[in-house]
């Protein structure tokens, strides 16, 4: 009997950032290089992850890869303007508690890509939610408001 693996993520986080512990659920056949996931805030590194990448996301009938989440919160010393992907600007209170939420969304098979779900929320608005597709051959950069960026790399 198989069991299927579990893609625990090692969590590097600056001084005085709090952080829930989670972990995505994989095929127990999961193959792949390492995926590093980093959440930068003006070249500061909030979060820093590293886990085995797996493109086998077929069988995932009852979802249970959907319900992780890897949480990150922060305190930026400056408003920022929540602009890309939004029909309007926004702006997060200067010195609020900003919590990142990422989950694993979806993946494409045939273009070896994880869709990695990404929100930004404090406790009253959520300011930032779309989708980050990390490349599992390559690097890739989602710049969500300016200096603020997720960026994945296969290795």
């Amino acid at each position: 009997m198989k069991i299927a693996g579990i893609f625990l993520f090692s969590c590097v986080f600056l001084a005085g950032i709090a952080y829930s512990d989670s972990a995505w659920f994989l095929p127990p056949d999961c193959a792949g290089s390492d995926l590093s996931i980093s959440v930068v805030f003006h070249g500061d590194e909030i979060l820093q992850s590293r886990g085995p990448a797996c493109v086998d996301y077929s069988d995932n009938r009852d979802g249970r890869w959907d319900k992780q989440t890897l949480s990150v919160s922060f305190h930026p010393n400056h408003a920022i303007t929540w602009a890309e992907y939004r029909e309007e600007p926004f702006d997060s209170p200067m010195d609020a508690e900003l919590i990142v939420d990422l989950w694993l969304a979806g993946a494409d098979t045939e273009d070896k890509t994880w869709h990695i779900g990404v929100s930004v929320r404090d406790a009253d608005s959520i300011y930032m939610n779309t989708v980050h597709v990390a490349d599992l051959t390559g690097k890739t950069e989602s710049c969500l408001a300016e200096g603020f960026c997720l960026q994945t790399t296969a290795r």
